[in-house]
This record gives structure tokens, sequence and C-alpha cells, in this order.
């Protein structure tokens, strides 16, 4: 299993930070490989159960849609989406602490296992892993902030 851990410090309030990210339907604006992201339930407020879908390129061309569902809600401190495709299951864990009253320090702990005969491959994952998973948090940041400016 691939594993990515990172903490970024996020200069907005906590509040508005975990609203923004616990969105999945913005991970486009921080994640460069997601081509584009959308919920996929009845709207209204985030919350256990929300579901999202991710698209990112394919290896070999194409899409790959990853669909995410909210398993652990708990705002404004910790929020986590699972998914599954055909080769791989994933978990996304977010931890959220305030830094004074205008910041945020954002945990972020990814894994991603790939699954049947791909699993041969995950210690090439692991490597891909952080190289994606620095990619897609450097973004958060600047993504939250520019949001909060409206």
């Amino acid at each position: 299993m691939a594993r990515y851990l990172t903490t970024v410090t996020v200069p907005v309030a906590i509040d508005t930070t975990f609203a923004y990210v616990s969105d999945f339907s913005h991970a486009g604006s921080w994640d460069p490989r997601v081509s584009a992201a959308r919920r996929l339930d009845d709207g209204g407020p985030v919350g256990l159960g929300s579901r999202f879908e991710l698209d990112s390129p394919g290896p070999l061309g194409g899409t790959i849609a990853f669909p995410y569902r909210v398993v652990r809600f708990d705002a404004p401190h910790h929020v986590a989406f699972e998914g599954q495709v055909d080769f791989a299951s994933y978990r996304d864990a977010l931890t959220f602490e305030a830094d004074g009253d205008a910041a945020t320090k954002l945990t972020y702990d990814a894994r991603f296992e790939l699954r049947g005969l791909l699993r041969l491959g995950s210690p090439i994952m692991s490597l891909f892993f952080q190289r994606i998973g620095d990619d897609a948090t450097n973004g958060i940041p600047d993504a939250v902030a520019r949001a909060a400016r409206g």
C-alpha cells in the first residue's frame, strides 16, 4: 500500500479552510491531476455520506473517474473520504487544526492500495504516490486563500 502524509499551513481560518477543502468538488482548484470534480449527491451541506467524483488522466490516455464518499465528518477538525475503482482502493483522511485566528494546519494522510495482480506494482506506486501527493497538497493553501478572498 502506498501512503502519503504531510502537513501544510493554510493562511485562512479553520472554519473556512474546512468548508472549502471538505467539499471535494473544489479538488480541481488545488490538484493539477484533477481535470474535473463534481458532487454526485443532491447537494446541500457536505457531510457523512456525501459523494464526489474526481476525473484524472489515465496512464494510457482517456480519463479515470475516481468516486469518493465521506466516511468521517467532524467539522471543523476531521473529514475522511474513501473510494474504489477496479484496480485500487483509496482513503484520504484530513485533520484541521487552528493555527491562531487566521491560519490552519492541515494534515493530509492518503493511502492508495492496488488490487489484484497490480499489487505487485505497489513498491513503484509508492514512489509515484509521493509526487502525486506533493503536487496535490502544495496547491491547497493558495486555492483556499483565493476562494476566501472571493
